[in-house]
């Protein structure tokens, strides 16, 4: 009879036994998804209040700005969706599924796009306000804003707009083929971003720009010597900066460094630049940032 008692387990089960020796690793899991499900919500209402103020206007922003809120937003929502389906043993499922619906619509509306209202190739500070961002970039319109609604000195110049950007690439049969090539790109390939970048530039600085924006450039250019002194600078001597404005540049985005800058431009040398600052849209460190932020080639 005793013999017998021997071949029963009077303890914990196996089961139980290994149900407890994993207890902390669960605790600890469930810790860091519960953890993880506020650390996204805390981002989430960051970017909602954020895109509140800005819907108040006392700031300048971009289709650029609402582009990467936006990808920001939905990432956390992911994130979020993940984790409370792992504490919930999986009773959240579902969750992925309306996220994906509402990230397919998001992605269709900022999909479309933005057809330039404007048709001057060229504009002046004195014709730039602070809601032509989109146009001429976010430097350039703090800049006429400074200019024309403060009354605050600042140096003659005037913007290139995204106009003149858009008819540089389509005159010039660039757009299409930037496009393929960025298809190539490997976010997590590092030699491949060099490799596109390196051939993306070099079709832009040989490609030729249209005759409207030389003419339209050169024509600023004149009017600019004549307008930087009570006395007249000769077309000859006069050297002028250029530099990029960047779409959601001076927002909560930063280009600082990324896009090229040149100075003591002269006149044969304007168009030469102006085509050097349009390819430096595309470094690799430009490239990575704009992937890493969710912001297209404005």
């Amino acid at each position: 009879m005793f013999k017998k008692l021997k071949f029963f387990n009077w303890g914990k089960s196996q089961r139980e036994s290994s149900a407890e020796d994993n207890l902390p690793d669960l605790f600890r899991y469930k810790y860091s998804c519960f953890k993880m499900l506020l650390d996204s919500n805390a981002e989430l209402l960051n970017v909602m209040s954020d895109l509140e103020e800005k819907l108040l206007g006392q700031q300048v922003f971009g289709m650029s700005y609402v582009r990467s809120r936006s990808a920001k937003a939905v990432f956390h929502a992911l994130r979020m969706i993940k984790n409370l389906d792992d504490l919930s043993g999986h009773r959240y499922s579902l969750l992925f599924d309306t996220l994906e619906k509402i990230n397919l619509k998001i992605k269709e509306i900022l999909g479309r796009k933005k057809e330039i209202s404007i048709s001057e190739l060229i504009l002046p500070y004195s014709a730039i306000k602070a809601e032509m961002t989109d146009w001429v970039g976010g430097k350039n319109a703090n800049l006429g804003e400074i200019h024309s609604r403060v009354g605050l000195p600042i140096p003659c110049g005037f913007a290139i707009t995204t106009r003149a950007f858009e008819t540089f690439l389509l005159n010039s049969a660039l757009f299409d083929e930037i496009s393929s090539k960025k298809m190539s790109i490997d976010p997590d390939n590092p030699g491949t971003i060099k490799t596109i970048s390196d051939d993306i530039r070099q079709l832009i600085i040989s490609a030729n720009v249209p005759a409207e924006i030389e003419d339209s450039i050169l024509l600023a250019y004149s009017k600019l010597a004549g307008d930087t002194s009570s006395v007249k600078i000769p077309e000859s001597s006069l050297r002028i900066s250029m530099r990029s404005s960047a779409v959601g540049e001076d927002s909560e985005l930063s280009f600082a460094g990324q896009y090229l800058s040149r100075l003591n431009v002269p006149q044969e040398h304007i168009l030469r630049t102006y085509k050097e600052i349009v390819a430096s849209l595309y470094t690799p460190r430009a490239i990575t940032y704009r992937l890493n932020k969710g912001i297209r080639d404005e």
